[in-house]
């Protein structure tokens, strides 16, 4: 009785307060910590970081980096984000979503201090970077202070489902951050109620989508990504040719990082198979994408195409959406470097069994073996795709 006492007690005043309790909710949630004390939280602790209102990857990345200091370092868009730290026997940061154009990787490598330079960056390219009827780059939009408008997003995400009075009441009033999925700390609405954000070594983890419990994923049997096609919408812009600008920008970018002392490794990324099958059924409006991959072939550091995931044994079972793998497919491209260059800059820092045992184990999946273990639930059909998937 007691109990059901301060529930009603709470929302009586959460309809009375909401702008109190909205402001506690995201308080204790950690949404307004500043992100040198949620990354050293994070070092310190092992937690996850995953906003519901910031836009802040530059500048988490940046204070990632720069506190890890790490000799390997994943650098790109959102598409690097499956590059873990487990992979690799040196130190390792995912700096991921940190460059989403040319124009911003090159913001991150001027901001980047001196002893958070890595001695191996592994850069992962989006042909769209390159095609001229993109913009070459978005301003990026300030880490936000409080406002009313927050509170009133906390009402939504309740109206929406996405939250429940009960997660508010547990960590406004209990102040408890952990996650069902995991029970790890967590940092952030989406980390806390979605179990998705940055592990500490900045790789990106996606919580209840894994298991299909997450509201907010759209991309079921690649239905968001595969509309953008028709309609040229962004990141999918119909493009002709590849522009030369650009490809001089990527060019000076490598030139940057040697007189840095970073060696570079240039990937691309995986798309889907029935994404890259849907763009060849639309001839003439991609035709970009073949000067990128003709550049990246041809450049002089060690570069690697893998924007067709056949190439690497993968399929479209092991992504997490349209065009972005999970981390089997980005554990394929580290063992396809090094049987395709065995004298790689890589190769001394993986260990070859140890992955191919890991993707055997985890074939047809998003989660690798270890991150499964992480887990309370047994990763599901996710994705509509008829995909068989079992506990590993």
């Amino acid at each position: 009785m007691l109990y059901l006492g301060l529930v009603v007690a709470f929302l009586i005043l959460y309809g009375a307060g909401r702008p109190a309790i909205g402001g506690l909710f995201l308080w204790r949630a950690g949404e307004f910590g500043a992100l040198s004390d949620i990354v050293a939280h994070q070092q310190e602790f092992g937690a996850k970081y995953g906003s519901a209102l910031h836009d802040d990857e530059f500048a988490y990345k940046l204070e990632l980096a720069t506190v890890r200091r790490a000799e390997i370092m994943a650098f790109g868009s959102s598409r690097m984000l499956q590059f873990r730290e487990q992979l690799f026997s040196a130190s390792f940061t995912n700096t991921g979503r940190a460059m989403s154009s040319l124009d911003e990787g090159n913001e991150f490598l001027a901001a980047l201090p001196a002893d958070a330079r890595p001695q191996v960056m592994i850069i992962g390219v989006d042909p769209w970077w390159f095609n001229p009827n993109r913009l070459a780059y978005t301003p990026r939009r300030p880490r936000l202070v409080w406002d009313m408008g927050m509170v009133q997003r906390v009402s939504d995400w309740v109206l929406d489902a996405k939250i429940s009075i009960g997660d508010i009441w547990r960590v406004a009033v209990l102040g408890d951050r952990t996650n069902d999925l995991t029970h790890y700390d967590s940092i952030g609405v989406a980390a806390i109620i979605r179990a998705t954000g940055y592990r500490a070594d900045g790789s990106r983890d996606y919580g209840q989508r894994y298991f299909d419990g997450d509201p907010t994923f759209d991309d079921r049997n690649f239905a968001n990504t595969l509309a953008r096609l028709p309609i040229g919408d962004g990141p999918f812009e119909f493009g002709d040719t590849a522009a030369p600008e650009r490809l001089g920008q990527f060019d000076k970018m490598l030139e940057t990082l040697a007189s840095m002392g970073i060696t570079p490794v240039v990937i691309l990324p995986p798309y889907s198979e029935r994404l890259l099958a849907a763009m060849a059924a639309m001839p003439g409006a991609y035709d970009y994408v073949a000067d990128v991959r003709a550049y990246v072939a041809g450049l002089a550091v060690e570069s690697y195409d893998f924007l067709d995931p056949e190439l690497i044994g993968a399929d479209d079972c092991e992504f997490v959406d349209g065009f972005h793998g999970g981390e089997i497919v980005y554990q394929r491209m580290l063992v396809h470097m090094v049987e395709q260059h065995p004298t790689s800059v890589l190769a001394p820092l993986i260990d070859l069994d140890q992955l191919r045992t890991s993707i055997a184990a985890g074939q047809g999946r998003a989660l690798s073996p270890a991150s499964a273990a992480e887990y309370a639930g047994i990763e599901a059909d996710f994705l509509r795709l008829g995909c068989p998937k079992a506990n590993p």
